[in-house]
This record gives C-alpha cells, structure tokens and sequence, in this order.
C-alpha cells in the first residue's frame, strides 16, 4: 500500500525552519531588528493611530511613540514606507527643526501632525 504524500506545504515549512535555523547568528541577529521587531513596532503604532482618541484628534495614545521612532533608524525608514505624510513631517520636525504647533514641544507637535493628516 502507499504512503500518501504530505501536503507541499509541510515541506516548504520544515525546509524553511531548517533553513532559518542554519543562518548565523547575525543574520538572525539583522533579520529580527529590521523585519520583525519593526513590524511589531509598527503594528502597535498603527493600533494606536486607529484608536478613537487619535481620530479625534488626541495625542495621548500616540504621543510615547514618537520619541521610540525618533531613536531607531530602522523605525524611520519603515514609517517613511508606510505613512504617506510622514516623510515631510519628519523633514519639519528633526531636519529642519521647525515644529507646527508653536505652543507644544517638538513632539507633540510631531504627533499632533500626523493625527491632522490623517484625520482631519
């Protein structure tokens, strides 16, 4: 009697594990900073920018945020791919060091900035 195939699935993922699993260690290392812990960053970002609070306008779930981004280049690069106004925000605040919102800091004016763009 014959065995009956496993599903091409079951092979493409035991071969990926096993191949992850033979990465160095900084490769693994590289892969997890700019790929996954950015997404998870930003998946938690975006929840935050989905949230009533921040549709009406509200900063307070989004302001700790902008400090985290301003820190990691890797943040920075991924918000420029994913948030369509965030490019010319960024560009105000930290290059030119001009914020829009003269009566907050640098940062609530950042997050300020983006909530308007995106909601208002």
């Amino acid at each position: 009697m014959m065995r009956p195939t496993p599903p091409l699935q079951c092979f493409k993922k035991k071969s990926l594990e096993s191949n992850i699993e033979k990465l160095p260690e900084e490769l693994k290392k590289y892969i997890y900073k700019e790929y996954i812990e950015t997404q998870l960053f930003y998946d938690k970002f975006n929840e935050a920018l989905n949230s009533k609070e921040s549709r009406y306008l509200n900063i307070v779930n989004i302001h700790h945020f902008i400090p985290l981004i301003l820190a990691k280049p890797e943040y920075i690069k991924y918000l420029l791919l994913k948030l369509y106004c965030f490019r010319w925000i960024y560009n105000d605040h930290k290059i030119i060091k001009k914020k829009t919102f003269i009566l907050m800091n640098n940062g609530e004016s950042f997050a300020q900035c983006i909530l308007m763009h995106l909601y208002h």
